[in-house]
């Protein structure tokens, strides 16, 4: 759970550089644009994001429902 909640907060935003060095850059490339489509303006903190992007695992791509499958 620790993983996945890490990997949302990397994949939250760009703009945190300590959040960048988490997750590989196949997670975070994997669900970047999901978390930027579907939960804009849910903030940063991982365990909403992740919460975001499994309410919308009907719509997130493929690749991004592995990653979070997978961990």
């Amino acid at each position: 759970m620790f993983i996945r909640l890490s990997l949302i907060a990397v994949l939250a935003s760009a703009s945190l550089s300590a959040a960048l060095a988490q997750g590989t850059p196949q997670q975070r490339a994997a669900c970047r644009p999901d978390v930027a489509k579907f939960c804009k303006g849910k903030g940063e903190d991982p365990g909403v994001l992740l919460s975001c992007l499994e309410e919308n695992k009907d719509k997130i791509s493929e690749k991004c429902r592995k990653v979070i499958e997978s961990n």
